[in-house]
C-alpha cells in the first residue's frame, strides 16, 4: 500500500483523503467491521440489491432546490469570497434574515427553513449594529462570545454538535476563522471540506464565507480544494456598471455596484446580480440604466403594434435615437418589454408591448415627476432617490448565457446578423459592414 501512495501518478488530493478519513474508516476495521455487524453476518449482505440502478435514481422525487432563488443552493456548499471590507458579513446576514423569514432577497424568491449564522470573527458590538439594520428576526447567532461557543470545524467530535441542530441554512463566517488547520494544505482543507459534505448529507444547506487575496480578488485564498468540493462558488465584486464584468481596483467607491454571482466552479446555473450599499437598509438592487430607454421605446408602442421599420421611425423622431443604438435595445428589451411576431401581411415582423409585471420592470414611482433630457436617445430622467431598493433589472441571463455587455451585444449582431438585412421594405438596410463602421465612427456611444 505505501509503495502505491508514493507513486508518481497519486496526487496530493488522493493521498490526502487516504492518510485522512479512509485510513481512519481501516483502522477501525474497515469493511470487515462492517460486514461483521450485518444481521446474519457478511454473507447477508447483497450489495446488488443495495446499490440503486441510473433507472433507480430517475424515478425519484429529487430536484435541485434553492435556499434563494438562483443564488444559494439548497443542501449544498455554498461558498462567498470577496476582499476584506467588501460587504461579506453583510449580504450573508441580509440572506440569512430573509431565508429565515421566508422574504425576497434583492427580488430573487427565498425557501423559508431554520438560519444559524454562526460568527467566528466579527466583534459583537458590530453584530449588533447590523442586526439593527437588518431588522427583527428570529435567525439564530451563535457568536464567539456565547458562554458555550460554536465548535471549530477542526475539533475531534465537537464539530458533530452542528448535526443536532435543526436542518436548515447555516453559515460560516469565515472559513479561516472556522478552523486552524493550514488553509493551504490540501489535506487540511479536504478533512473541512468533507465535514461540511457530511453536514450536507444530514440536511444542511452551507454557505461558506471566505476571504480572497489581493493579488487576485476574483479567487479566494488557500488549497485548491476549496473550490474542488463545493457545489457553488459565489464572489462578491465591484464593476463598472450594472451588466459589466469589468472590475474596479476601488473596493471602496460606493459609486460603483456590486456584482454578486457565480465566478468559476458550479454544479449549477450561472447566475449574478448587481446591488448597492445603502447606509440605512444595507444592499439593495442596482438598477440598469438602459431599463429608462426600454421604457420609453414600450411606451412609443402603447397598445399597437408597430412593424420594425415604424418602431425605428418613432425612435428616430420622438426619442432621436440612433439605428445602432435602437437596434441594440430592440433586442435587448425583447421578451421583457415587447414581443415579436410575424404578421398576415407580407410577412412582416410585429412587435408588441407585453404587460408589464413586478417581476419584470423597475418600479414606475422611480420614474414619476420627470423632465425631458437634451441627451439623445432619451427623454426621461428619474429623479434621485434616497434608496437604492428596486426590482430586478433582468439583466442577468438565463439558462447560463454568459453575461454581455453593450461592446459584446453589438459584436454578436455584426458576426450573426441578428437583424437580417432588409427585413422591413421601409428599414434602411443595414448590413455587417456598416455596422461595424458605426462604432468605429463613434455614431452609436453606449454613454448616450
Amino acid at each position: 500500500m505505501n509503495d502505491t501512495l508514493q507513486h508518481p501518478e497519486i496526487d496530493e488530493e488522493t493521498e490526502s483523503l487516504y492518510q485522512g478519513e479512509i485510513k481512519k474508516f481501516v483502522n477501525k476495521g474497515g469493511f470487515q467491521k462492517l460486514l461483521q455487524d450485518v444481521p446474519g453476518g457478511p454473507i447477508a449482505l447483497d450489495l446488488n440489491t443495495y446499490l440503486p440502478t441510473l433507472t433507480d435514481l430517475g424515478k425519484l422525487d429529487c430536484k435541485t432546490e434553492w435556499a434563494v432563488e438562483r443564488l444559494i443552493v439548497k443542501q449544498a456548499i455554498n461558498t462567498l469570497t470577496s476582499p476584506g471590507g467588501l460587504f461579506k458579513t453583510t449580504v450573508s446576514m441580509q440572506i440569512g434574515t430573509c431565508v429565515e423569514d421566508g422574504r425576497p432577497f434583492a427580488g430573487q424568491k427565498t425557501q423559508k427553513m431554520p438560519v444559524w449564522y454562526i460568527d467566528f470573527e466579527n466583534p459583537l458590538s458590530l453584530v449588533c449594529d447590523k442586526a439593527r439594520i437588518n431588522g427583527p428576526s428570529e435567525m439564530g447567532v451563535w457568536h464567539l462570545s456565547n458562554p458555550f461557543p460554536p465548535p471549530r470545524l477542526d475539533t475531534e467530535e465537537d464539530w458533530k454538535l452542528y448535526k443536532a441542530l435543526m436542518p436548515g441554512l447555516l453559515i460560516f463566517d469565515t472559513l479561516r476563522s472556522a478552523q486552524l488547520l493550514d488553509e493551504n494544505s490540501s489535506k487540511d482543507m479536504a478533512l473541512i471540506m468533507n465535514r461540511l459534505k457530511e453536514l450536507r448529507e444530514f440536511g444542511h444547506t452551507i454557505l461558506l464565507i471566505h476571504h480572497a487575496p489581493k493579488a487576485n480578488e476574483r479567487t479566494y485564498k488557500g488549497s485548491t480544494a476549496i473550490s474542488d468540493l463545493s457545489d457553488h462558488c459565489l464572489v462578491l465584486e465591484r464593476v463598472r456598471r450594472v451588466g459589466s464584468e469589468e472590475t474596479v481596483d476601488d473596493a471602496d467607491d460606493n459609486d460603483f455596484p456590486l456584482r454578486l454571482g457565480v465566478r468559476g466552479k458550479t454544479r449549477f446555473e450561472p447566475f449574478a446580480i448587481f446591488l448597492r450599499f445603502d447606509p440605512c437598509r444595507g444592499l439593495c438592487l442596482a438598477s440598469d440604466p438602459n431599463d429608462e430607454l426600454l421604457l420609453n421605446l414600450q411606451d412609443l408602442l402603447e397598445d399597437r403594434g408597430l412593424n420594425q421599420s415604424e418602431f425605428f421611425k418613432q425612435a428616430k423622431d420622438n426619442l432621436e435615437m440612433r439605428r445602432g443604438k435602437f437596434l441594440w435595445l430592440l433586442r435587448k428589451g425583447e421578451g421583457r418589454f415587447w414581443t415579436k411576431s410575424k404578421s398576415s401581411w407580407r410577412n412582416q415582423t410585429v412587435y408588441r408591448s407585453v404587460v408589464p409585471n413586478q417581476n419584470q420592470l423597475p418600479n414606475p414611482q422611480l420614474f414619476k415627476n420627470t423632465e425631458l433630457s437634451s441627451c439623445s436617445g432619451s427623454k426621461r430622467i428619474t429623479e434621485t432617490t434616497a434608496s437604492c431598493s428596486v426590482v430586478p433589472s433582468c439583466f442577468p441571463p438565463l439558462r447560463g448565457e454568459p453575461l454581455e455587455t453593450m461592446d459584446n451585444q453589438l459584436e454578436a449582431i455584426g458576426e450573426g446578423g441578428l437583424f437580417l438585412k432588409g427585413e422591413e421594405e421601409n428599414l434602411p438596410w443595414i448590413t455587417d459592414e456598416e455596422l461595424g463602421e458605426a462604432v468605429k465612427k463613434e455614431e452609436f456611444d453606449e454613454g448616450e
